[in-house]
């Protein structure tokens, strides 16, 4: 039962046998024994398991019915932090987790990143963190994650013209971004659309 429910849970929090081993601070291998049954945790480690996968250490136990698992939100990692002014180096380092419905969790990939700057204020605010799809196209109008040309990423909204891409601030303050389009070349990547901004106070 402990090795059949490790394994669920795992799966559902989005995390390979790696990513636990790193969280535990013990080998990749030391973790899959526990998921193949060869070896039980100890009851302290049992509980650190069970924090990391984001379910009661009963339920690992079987003490619970598996539709508690089943109705439970997902995990993704918040990737670095996203520039809403001039943008940064992009950096794809985990720096914590946030949760997602299963439901939108089915739709496609997704990643988290935590905002700085106020170039997309009064919508997105510093310190909010973007729940984004991993996408490489988005509709004209659409919030994305874009990647430039100097290897950096930006949280604007997108506008496809006949001559190259803008990206936009919502902040008036701030001046769009127009990247001409040459032949042969894409002056901006998208990493990913925005669906959703989550603020905490």
């Amino acid at each position: 039962m402990l090795k059949d429910r490790l394994v669920s849970a795992r799966k559902s929090a989005g995390l390979t046998q790696a990513d636990v081993a790193r969280m535990l601070e013990v080998k990749r291998q030391t973790y899959g024994a526990y998921e193949r049954g060869i070896s039980s945790p100890d009851i302290n480690t049992l509980s650190r398991i069970s924090k990391i996968l984001g379910v009661p250490a009963y339920y690992l136990l079987g003490d619970a019915p598996d539709a508690d698992l089943q109705n439970r939100g997902v995990r993704i990692p918040v990737l670095g932090r996203v520039q809403a002014g001039v943008p940064i180096e992009a950096i794809e380092e985990v720096q914590g987790w946030e949760e997602i419905p299963a439901d939108m969790a089915r739709t496609g990939e997704f990643f988290a990143l935590k905002v700085q700057g106020d170039s997309m204020e009064p919508r997105i605010c510093e310190g909010d963190v973007l729940i984004v799809r991993r996408q490489a196209t988005a509709e004209s109008g659409s919030i994305v994650i874009a990647l430039t040309g100097d290897g950096d990423a930006t949280v604007k909204k997108i506008k496809y013209t006949e001559n190259g891409i803008m990206l936009i601030p919502l902040n008036t303050a701030y001046e769009p971004l127009f990247f001409p389009a040459d032949a042969g070349s894409t002056p901006v990547s998208i990493l990913g659309v925005v669906a959703e901004s989550r603020r905490r106070f």
